[in-house]
């Protein structure tokens, strides 16, 4: 009998415990589309063990969550791509988490060094048990973050106080009840075969070549001659030297346009050659700087009477490249409301802020380039 109920609450404490593993799974909370410049550019999803609606219940909440994107773009460059996120951060999070956060964040950037191409799949986890914050691509491991908080500070960037847009968040806090074909044209987004094999080798570490053998040299500080070199040629007496051309005059400076900075290679894809490995230092003052930036745009934000009567709401999102100075150089529309009041009065409250607080000494490069959005929300 005692054989018997020893079997029976094993098998009670193996269902339990499937039950609840089951139960611990985090489920689809909700799903939205991305876009920027009228262009789509990734679909994303939030999982949590418990769906809600309310995003401080999401953000608070320590057990396994789950953000995974869908890529749309065809060029998701890596820079605009990491740029989102610190941008993000630097918005909803103050100076202290920042600090907190300063290698993590800078940690997690230096994972997001390959461009995005249509199909592929980031997914970021919290996993509450191991205590760390897991980043994949494509199946693939990318890294981790020790710290499961970390993700709830990425999180902030979807669904905080100042998320990429209002109705992004909104649709990523429906409770689970999100609509059959998004759900349907997200699960429809794969990357393929050859996308898959290309990531794979691309995460290889690089292989060390030999050194190529240095030709020996004599004691006269000549290379030393083998059987089969071939004999030296007899040196000039004399140089001929042409005259050097007058130098060309600068080019005119160009603005550079929405469409040129989220679009060109040149500009957006430099990390390829090392330009924006990021530490926790350098990472730090740019958010802080991005920070001030975005306190200091509000404090020339003027609702627009019209829009007061009117009962128009909306965020607007602007590209603005600085001097090193303060003094904008160009400013351009990267997200409209659908109110032109609205953009416009954004694009205005921009153009007044000028000057800014000038450039850091600490963080490089002749211009400055940051997004700001402008939140219209009523009382």
């Amino acid at each position: 009998m005692t054989v018997l109920l020893r079997k029976v609450a094993t098998t009670l404490c193996i269902a339990l415990a499937t039950l609840v593993a089951k139960a611990a799974e985090p489920q689809l909370n909700g799903m939205a589309v991305h876009s920027q410049l009228s262009k789509e550019q990734f679909i994303a999803a939030v999982y949590a063990e418990t769906p809600t609606s309310v995003a401080r219940d999401l953000l608070t909440a320590e057990n396994n969550k789950v953000m995974e994107l869908r890529v749309l773009e065809e060029n998701l460059f890596a820079r605009r791509f990491q740029r989102m996120w610190i941008e993000g951060i630097a918005i909803n999070a103050g100076t202290m988490e920042m600090e907190k956060f300063a290698q993590p964040l800078a940690d997690f950037s230096n994972l997001l060094r390959l461009k995005l191409t249509t199909g592929d799949t980031l997914r970021i986890e919290r996993l509450e048990q191991e205590k760390m914050t897991r980043v994949s691509l494509n199946g693939q491991v990318l890294g981790t973050i020790g710290n499961a908080r970390f993700f709830d500070l990425l999180l902030r960037t979807w669904v905080g106080p100042v998320p990429l847009s209002s109705e992004f968040k909104d649709s990523l806090l429906v409770a689970g009840k999100v609509p059959s074909d998004l759900i349907a044209r997200f699960n429809s987004i794969t990357p393929s075969s050859a996308r898959v094999a290309e990531v794979i080798t691309l995460l290889q570490p690089p292989v060390s070549r030999p050194a190529e053998p240095r030709p020996s040299v004599t004691d006269t500080g000549k290379p030393a001659a083998s059987e089969s070199s071939a004999p030296a040629a007899e040196e000039p007496t004399a140089v001929t030297v042409a005259p050097t051309p007058p130098p060309a005059p600068p080019p005119p400076e160009e603005l550079l346009t929405a469409e040129a900075l989220f679009n060109d290679d040149a500009l957006l894809d430099e990390e390829q050659n090392g330009a924006y490995a990021f530490t926790a230092e350098n990472l730090l003052s740019e958010q802080i700087y991005i920070a001030k930036l975005a306190k200091w745009t509000s404090n020339f934000v003027k609702y627009p009477r019209s829009a007061l009567r009117g009962q128009q709401e909306g965020t607007v999102r602007l590209t603005v490249t600085l001097r090193r100075d303060g003094r904008i150089l160009d400013v351009q529309l990267l997200e409209r409301s659908e109110y032109e009041t609205l953009n416009k009065a954004a694009t205005r409250a921009v153009k007044s802020a000028s000057p800014y607080p000038a450039v850091p000494e600490e963080i490089n490069g002749e211009q400055f380039l940051f997004t700001v959005p402008v939140v219209f929300k009523l009382n």
